[in-house]
């Protein structure tokens, strides 16, 4: 009876893992599928890589920057016993797009800068540079202004600028 038993609770569990590993590839998976899964499953410096090649690919997407920005910060301080996640180089990088004459850049740089901020738990420099930016209807920068003066329980201006988002149609 026990090995009928065995056999019976083993065939189950044998085919379920044929079909995952033979069946269900990742190759059917975008690569912002395989971000997300990456950084769902806790792999932020992965997400955070793949997040850097989308962004290759379409340099104008504020999507793939937010969620770059928050893999980065997602990931632990410390990685190793001496060694610690660099935070300088992302922040360079977006410091050195607000300082670019095409507006478009420069915005997404002060935008990136705010993100950065808020990652860290810097709401006041966060919405410093979130002001900076001059495209009143750049995605997530009204929802972005919003959240700061939500957690400042300024409801009203909070309000004005989740309407904004929501009227100018740039994130969605």
């Amino acid at each position: 009876m026990s090995k009928a038993w065995l056999f019976i609770v083993s065939i189950p569990f044998l085919l379920a893992a044929l079909l995952v590993n033979f069946v269900l590839t990742t190759d059917d998976l975008s690569k912002a599928e395989l971000a997300r899964n990456a950084s769902l499953a806790g792999n932020y410096s992965k997400a955070e890589r793949i997040y850097s090649d989308l962004i290759k690919a379409d340099p104008k997407n504020v999507e793939l920057h937010r969620e770059k920005i928050r893999s980065h910060f997602n990931s632990p301080k410390k990685v190793g016993k001496s060694s610690y996640r660099d935070d300088k180089t992302i922040t360079n990088k977006y410091a050195s797009l607000s300082r670019s004459t095409k507006e478009f850049e420069s915005d997404l740089g002060f935008y990136g800068l705010g993100y950065i901020e808020i990652q860290q738990g810097n709401k006041e420099k966060a919405l410093n540079y979130y002001l900076q930016v001059n495209d009143a209807t750049f995605p997530y920068q009204n929802n972005s202004i919003g959240y700061v003066y939500l957690t400042q329980k300024q409801y009203s201006l909070a309000e004005t600028h989740f309407l904004k988002e929501i009227n100018s149609g740039s994130n969605q």
